[in-house]
């Protein structure tokens, strides 16, 4: 057998350079993967970071978390999001950043934006459902829905009783003012057989008192319920609020999370009834002692406390007629007193014929004088029944008090409506300390990607999700 003089050698060489080279990819590895968990971990912090620049007034009096994007400027920046990113990376980045673990991140983007105003407010519903289910049992939400099935039962009748309004109304005025013969023509022949008129006939013109034409609405209904409370005059400009002015548009696509129905929409109510103060609350809970209203506000949309209140007594007035006016329908001896007033009327006016008509407007006023005194109770801090047409047992669940009466009719309101009403409040509230605050510039949710490069042009790409 012949041996070559230094083969082991070679081998030897060659097998070092491989287990080298092996060795070398390990580590090269290991450092790339060091880099990759210093990025995401670094990058991660930063985020976290900015998480806790959520707006303290949004949080603390709102129970909602959003990153205001305009840092009390006047026009809300993305761009100023990623510069508060930079500055928590790069300041975490100066710790221990040289050699061959040097890090440096080079760019950052900020997409699927999310803003509280987007989708007509969708998020910020959701985080509002969120915490009023955290913070209330559900008792309350199931007697509010058993309330809102009873008054659906008693508004199915609104068109009725509209269009009985209307017609009773109308009939009565066709009538005022006509000319009726209350005695007729008396004729004779004179001696050569012609007809002769020998009395006149008498015509009288109808006036009847209508009792419709009594019916208050307006400021004179509100005076009539409120009395001489004094009523804020101060107005509010709402082409400035979310509700009524364009708004900014984040760029998340696609549909969102679902609303979910009746119940979270009670439980929003629930949220709207515990943050915002209303006529009867006192000035302890007003945010915006000027704009006492809120709750008013949200329901009606007026920018006066005012003109809100009108809407409200409106609401609350028709809802309490008709269940008056059902009541009054059962009523037999309520029944035969208007039929008894009816006739007299009727036949005192030489239109007989028109006495159904007249005990049918009767019995509408009084459905509107007990609905007002029922207001006035109501005002005066007293619980009414919801409903006593249906035959209801009146037990403390369908006595209501005003701000249980508010709830139904913030229920009673379209979803988006409410949502966007309810943040017009929190802008107006805000901007007491935040002049340039703006719902449309709070950021829920959004995608924000890092860019990393180390010593050696090795690039890395971290994502994260900026989300409460």
């Amino acid at each position: 057998m012949k041996y070559v003089r230094g083969s082991v050698s070679v081998f030897l060489a060659l097998t070092v350079t491989l287990a080298l080279s092996f060795c070398m990819v390990l580590i090269e590895s290991a450092r790339e993967n060091t880099m990759l968990l210093k990025a995401d971990v670094i990058y991660d912090t930063g985020v976290q970071s900015l998480l806790a620049e959520y707006h303290n007034r949004l949080w603390e009096d709102y129970d909602v978390l959003y990153l205001d994007c305009s840092y009390g400027t006047q026009v809300p920046n993305y761009e100023l999001v990623k510069t508060h990113l930079r500055g928590y990376v790069d300041k975490n980045l100066s710790f221990d950043n040289y050699g061959w673990l040097a890090l440096e991140c080079t760019d950052m983007h900020l997409t699927d934006v999310l803003l509280a105003t987007d989708y007509s407010g969708t998020d910020f519903y959701l985080q509002a459902v969120e915490a009023a289910e955290e913070s209330i049992g559900i008792t309350y939400i199931e007697q509010a829905l058993q309330w809102l099935e009873q008054a659906e039962a008693v508004s199915d009748m609104e068109a009725y009783i509209n269009q009985e309004l209307s017609q009773t109304q109308q009939a009565i005025d066709d009538v005022n003012g006509t000319e009726v013969e209350v005695k007729e023509a008396v004729w004779g022949v004179d001696k050569n057989g012609d007809p002769i008129l020998l009395e006149e006939p008498e015509y009288e013109t109808v006036d009847i008192d209508n009792p419709l034409d009594d019916i208050s609405v307006g400021k004179l209904l509100l005076g009539q319920i409120l009395g001489d409370a004094e009523i804020s005059e101060v107005r509010v400009d709402t082409d400035r609020l979310v509700s009524n002015r364009t708004l900014a548009a984040g760029s998340k696509t696609g549909s969102t999370e679902d609303a979910g129905g009746v119940w979270n929409k009670a439980l929003f109510c629930k949220y709207i009834l515990d943050h915002f103060p209303c006529y009867m609350d006192g000035t302890d809970m007003v945010q915006s002692i000027d704009f006492r209203c809120q709750l008013e506000y949200i329901i009606g949309g007026k920018s006066s406390d005012a003109a809100n209140l009108e809407v409200v007594i409106g609401k609350l007035l028709l809802l309490r007629e008709i269940d008056n006016y059902l009541c009054l329908l059962q009523d037999e001896a309520r029944n035969a007193e208007a039929e008894v007033i009816g006739t007299a009327a009727a036949t005192a006016a030489y239109v007989p014929w028109l006495s159904p008509v007249i005990k049918q407007a009767i019995l509408l006023y009084w459905a509107y004088e007990d609905s007002v005194e029922d207001l006035q109770q109501l005002f005066q801090g007293k619980e009414i029944p919801l409903v006593k047409s249906l035959g209801v047992e009146v037990v403390s669940e369908f006595s209501l008090n005003y701000k249980d009466y508010l709830m139904l009719l913030l229920v009673l309101q379209q979803k988006d409506t409410l949502t966007m009403r309810t943040m017009d409040m929190i802008e107006l509230s805000i901007r007491e300390e935040q002049s340039d605050f703006r719902m449309d510039g709070c950021i829920g949710h959004g995608v924000l990607t890092g860019t990393f490069e180390d010593t050696y042009d090795k690039t890395y790409i971290i994502t994260k999700q900026l989300q409460y």
